[in-house]
This record gives structure tokens, C-alpha cells and sequence, in this order.
């Protein structure tokens, strides 16, 4: 299975990863949209920060300086990796792509 590690000062950065993601990130929100029929298990951990997901599927636990959030989606298959440190971490689906928004990001 592909990895994709990232380790940043900033959370201005973009990867499309297949298999196992590991975000290391330091000074920023960390905003992971993931396909909404993705199969994935997540361990992420903030320092100064919440946890937000959409994923009724993950534990998010904020706590007064840190928030942790586990657990699978689907079948478990690629692991998520998240570190973030002064700020907080958001989860949720991607939105379909469509011809009109491929065509408004350029891709």
C-alpha cells in the first residue's frame, strides 16, 4: 500500500494520496475532506485545539487543551495520521465533483 507523509509549519499544502497518510502540522487547522464512501480508520490528535468531524463514524473527545478522535469509516482500509498543534482539525466528505467545479479549479 502507497504512503503519503506531510510535516509542515503551515497548513497551506496539497497531496492526493493513496493508502496510509501521515499529517504532521504545526501553527494552523488542518481541513482533510476525504470521498464520503472511503474506507479509512483515523487516529488524530490536536494540541490547543478541537477535533471536528462529520464522520458519525469517529469518537472525537475535546478537552480543555487537547482534542483526540478514532475509529473507522467503511472498511477501515487506508490509516490516517493527523498531528496539529495551535489549532484544530476538521473532517469531513468531499463534495462530488462535477464538470462545473473541475472546470472552476482548474484540475
Amino acid at each position: 500500500m502507497s504512503a503519503c507523509r506531510m510535516t509542515t509549519a503551515r497548513s497551506n499544502w496539497g497531496c492526493v494520496p493513496v493508502g496510509n497518510v501521515q499529517i504532521d502540522n504545526h501553527n494552523g487547522d488542518v481541513q482533510l475532506s476525504l470521498p464520503e464512501k472511503a474506507g479509512f480508520r483515523v487516529d488524530a490528535r490536536t494540541r490547543d485545539g478541537e477535533i471536528q468531524s462529520d464522520f458519525a463514524e469517529l469518537q472525537v473527545n475535546n478537552g480543555e487543551h487537547e482534542g483526540k478522535a478514532s475509529g473507522n469509516v467503511g472498511n477501515g482500509g487506508s490509516h490516517i495520521v493527523i498531528n496539529n498543534e495551535h489549532d484544530g482539525i476538521e473532517i469531513s466528505p468531499s463534495q462530488p465533483r462535477t464538470a462545473e467545479t473541475a472546470g472552476a479549479s482548474g484540475y
